[in-house]
């Protein structure tokens, strides 16, 4: 093999390992990884995280948290470098206007804690509220019970948005204790 030939298959095969390496999903959530197959000849494109969730939600119906409400949450949560690894809303079924948000979060040595929110809007501009003992030790929202009584651990849209995160054996939870400031967004 000439000295030519060896540069040529050397860069060849270095771009070739990169496109590889940028294929698998390190790419922007616009990318193709948010596209699915819905029949041959015809795409869809799913939701991203980033992406705006419909106007309307059945309710009971998994739908991505949009990266104002992840921020407006984390904002307030106590844990040293938290992150959300995986957050999903419902729409909370007594109370329709109110979306219960679960997420999975790590920080302060804590991994994958599981805990739930309620709030009226997935921007992120509306109060938010501590549904479970987690989210209230976490974080320094106030008990959903300061908004409604219904808004509670024991809704089944609460539970319902923990299994969108944590699968079908998504721990119950228990209430969150009263106390925490009021359901004020972040920042206010």
């Amino acid at each position: 093999m000439t000295r030519g030939r060896f540069w040529l298959f050397t860069g060849f095969a270095a771009l070739a390992s990169a496109s590889v390496v940028a294929g698998c999903g390190g790419g922007s959530p616009s990318s193709a990884a948010g596209t699915t197959t819905a029949s041959p000849g015809t795409t869809a494109t799913a939701p991203t995280a980033t992406s705006a969730p419909p106007k309307t939600t059945a309710t009971g119906a998994c739908v991505f948290v949009p990266a104002a409400l992840d921020h407006a949450i984390l904002t307030s949560v106590v844990l040293a470098n938290a992150r959300f690894v995986k957050m999903r809303a419902v729409r909370a079924s007594a109370t329709p206007s109110f979306y219960y948000v679960s997420g999975s979060v790590d920080g302060s040595g804590t991994r994958h804690l599981l805990a739930t929110w309620v709030t009226s809007d997935l921007k992120g501009g509306k109060p938010i509220y501590s549904v479970d003992a987690n989210a209230a030790l976490i974080s320094v929202f106030g008990a959903s019970s300061q908004a409604s009584l219904s808004l509670s651990i024991d809704a089944p849209g609460a539970y319902r948005s923990r299994t969108c995160v944590a699968g079908n054996r998504a721990p119950l939870g228990s209430a969150a204790p009263g106390g925490g400031r009021p359901g004020a967004p972040a920042g206010q």
